[in-house]
């Protein structure tokens, strides 16, 4: 080859790599540009008066309901996904992933249309095995066949609400779930307690999961007079937090005493063994306040029906909000409890729910 001939191949090979890596770039964005329109279109069946923007907990009087521009077809779907859950005694967490998915594939619309041959809330499939066409726009059996694909996937409690949805869907738009678990927790928090929910047939439920092959059996006991829910497994921060609140137990209470690292004067006080455990649990990167009244507000507001071992339960026992505790699970908690004791673990049944409760979550 001429040198001229190498000197114009040289020249061309970089030109020829800029364009292969601009034409994966614009891949790319086509890609990132489908799925955004995909969860827009959703959107804007859920909520056509929204213009293109989301769902929120915002607005008063005849405006938007606090989980979204819903009416009340697409209430009474999500009452039927939510009770499913229920008669399965499945946790409120199944119920969020279903919802949120039922908004994306369909805007918790029971469609009779969709992409090749997928029907009803969930766009399921009959070819792929969901069920007849008819059973599929049965919005209580396409929840069930929902569940019934959740809970044999493992470790689905500990996911994240989008790949959890994901491993059911198998969608081509496999991140668009995560917009809607918001609009989803919402509406859990709005019917999953004191609500009338529609009565399910019985071939949508009593499932459950208590022999779900791919967790280990007796990670998830009913939680007795807590509502009947299971508990959600600790994940490891909280393993870590509640043992180290156990390996408190036995040491005296102080009042005033402990702090993010550890004992002082002799012991803790409730708040002090709170702080410490939490620190603890997370490598020192959260340090709550010092005392029971402030804890009150760290992290974040969670119904009791929904606590998880590792929430801090604060507990208005004096008119003060003057006692706070480690939820251990089981509807225990690991607290330490008033001068003359000590750090000890008890049940929260009998004596503890006379008095308000606020559950906060700060792991």
């Amino acid at each position: 080859m001429s040198r001229r001939a190498l000197w114009i191949t040289g020249a061309l090979l970089p030109l020829g790599l800029v364009g292969v890596l601009i034409a994966l770039t614009l891949t790319a964005v086509s890609a990132a540009q489908d799925e955004e329109e995909a969860a827009r279109t959703a959107l804007q069946a859920a909520c056509p008066n929204t213009s293109g923007q989301e769902t929120g907990r915002t607005g008063s009087g005849s405006g938007p309901q606090k989980s979204g521009r819903w009416n009340s077809e697409q209430r009474d779907n999500a009452k039927v996904i939510i009770a499913v859950a229920k008669k399965r005694h499945l946790p409120a967490r199944a119920a969020q992933i279903a919802l949120a998915t039922a908004m994306q594939e369909s805007g918790l619309r029971n469609l009779g249309h969709g992409d090749r041959d997928s029907l009803g809330l969930f766009q399921q499939r009959p070819s792929q095995g969901w069920g007849t066409p008819a059973q599929v726009r049965e919005p209580a059996y396409a929840a069930g066949q929902f569940y019934d694909r959740l809970v044999k996937v493992r470790g689905w409690r500990q996911m994240p609400l989008t790949r959890a949805a994901q491993k059911v869907q198998r969608s081509l738009y496999p991140n668009a779930y995560a917009r809607w678990e918001t609009a989803a927790e919402q509406l859990v928090e709005d019917y999953w307690t004191g609500a009338d929910l529609p009565d399910v047939p019985d071939n949508a439920g009593p499932g459950g999961e208590a022999a779900d092959a791919n967790e280990p059996l007796g990670m998830c006991q009913p939680d007795g007079d807590d509502g009947g829910l299971p508990d959600v497994p600790a994940g490891k921060r909280a393993q870590k937090a509640l043992a180290t609140a156990r390996a408190a137990i036995g040491t005296p209470y102080v009042w005033g005493g402990g702090n993010q690292h550890g004992p002082t004067h002799g012991g803790y006080d409730c708040s002090g063994l709170t702080q410490h455990a939490i620190y603890t649990a997370t490598g020192g990167k959260t340090l709550l306040p010092r005392t029971s009244q402030t804890q009150k507000n760290a992290g974040r507001h969670v119904p009791k029906d929904r606590m998880r071992p590792g929430d801090l339960i604060v507990i208005n026992n004096d008119g003060n909000w003057g006692h706070v505790g480690l939820y251990a699970g089981n509807h225990h908690m690991i607290h330490a409890p008033r001068t003359g004791k000590t750090v000890e673990e008890t049940s929260l049944t009998g004596y503890w729910e006379q008095f308000p409760w606020e559950v906060r979550r700060v792991l």
